[in-house]
């Protein structure tokens, strides 16, 4: 079952050049379903799902429209959107003997706990100091937490678009597409596997940062996952393409009444802080909340021409 309040504005601006839309939205879902634990005495089922959950979801959405210029040699338009999203476990409900239903483990890495993210990364934290300077951490240098502590949030939480198009004398148009997803973390799983393995660079180059040292190290010991959930916010040029439409003489030569020619490229570049190929990727897309890196082929860059020729 959901709720949902939604409130909106639109307003035109600067003449009507400039358009504002923006809506906020408030969602509370109730009856979700639970995998309460059973009794091992029953000799059946360890769980048994049960209508018991609640989830908030709240945020902001906005899109910008505007005509900066409009001639009949020149055009110049953009249009932007933005969204930021909280979502959050309300409660788990709780179990026939009133217990509260424990934390939901999704997997090694990711849990579902109330007044949290769904799905929020949570690992063993640990500490490490280079005592004596050398730049190597041994394992006596890293130091365990006691219990898993929350690393944020799987799904992005703030996401950004810009769409900027030039027109020259109606002919010739040069358009973009940028893409912003902020706030979110990814398991980098083909980097911990390497390292679990005594397979990746940090475990034997003493010029590798202290950090990722620590990172393979902390693995190793205790098999917590902590230094490779790492930072998933980037910026992608998603597109840019260039559209020539053929003067009126040269389509009537066709008979033709239009003919343009649109050169286009995807996954142009991506801007990110991400250690791995690339933070959009997920190695378990099938699955409801985990997220993670393995062995992830990132997304292609392509290159397309497309004639268009209207008769």
């Amino acid at each position: 079952k959901s709720t949902e309040d939604e409130v909106g504005a639109d307003m035109g601006l600067w003449g009507q050049k400039i358009s504002l839309n923006v809506t906020h939205y408030e969602k509370t879902t109730t009856d979700v379903l639970i995998a309460v634990p059973l009794a091992p005495s029953l000799g059946q089922t360890t769980t048994q799902f049960q209508n018991l959950g609640r989830l908030s979801n709240k945020g902001w959405e906005y899109t910008l429209t505007a005509d900066l210029i409009t001639t009949d040699k020149f055009g110049f338009n953009v249009v932007a959107t933005g969204s930021h999203n909280i979502n959050k476990v309300i409660n788990l409900g709780y179990q026939a003997s009133g217990a509260p239903v424990p934390p939901i483990v999704v997997n090694s890495d990711q849990q579902h706990r109330n007044g949290y993210p769904v799905g929020g990364y949570w690992e063993v934290p640990y500490t490490y100091n280079d005592a004596n300077g050398d730049h190597i951490l041994s394992r006596n240098e890293v130091k365990m937490g006691d219990t898993a502590v929350y690393f944020g949030s799987p799904t992005p939480t703030h996401q950004f678009t810009l769409s900027p198009t030039l027109t020259f004398f109606k002919n010739f148009r040069v358009s973009a597409l940028f893409d912003h997803q902020g706030g979110q973390k990814l398991l980098n799983l083909t980097s911990r596997f390497r390292c679990a393995l005594g397979n990746c660079q940090e475990d034997f180059d003493p010029n590798s940062s202290l950090a990722d040292q620590a990172a393979a190290i902390a693995t190793n010991v205790s098999s917590t996952d902590a230094g490779y959930i790492q930072d998933a916010s980037f910026t992608k040029l998603r597109e840019l393409s260039v559209t020539v439409t053929f003067p009126q003489r040269i389509s009537r030569a066709f008979s033709a009444r239009n003919i343009d020619l649109t050169l286009a490229g995807r996954n142009l570049h991506t801007w990110t802080k991400y250690r791995g190929f690339d933070p959009e990727v997920n190695s378990t897309a099938g699955s409801n909340f985990s997220t993670s890196d393995f062995l992830t082929v990132p997304p292609n860059r392509t290159w397309t021409a497309r004639l268009n020729v209207t008769f």
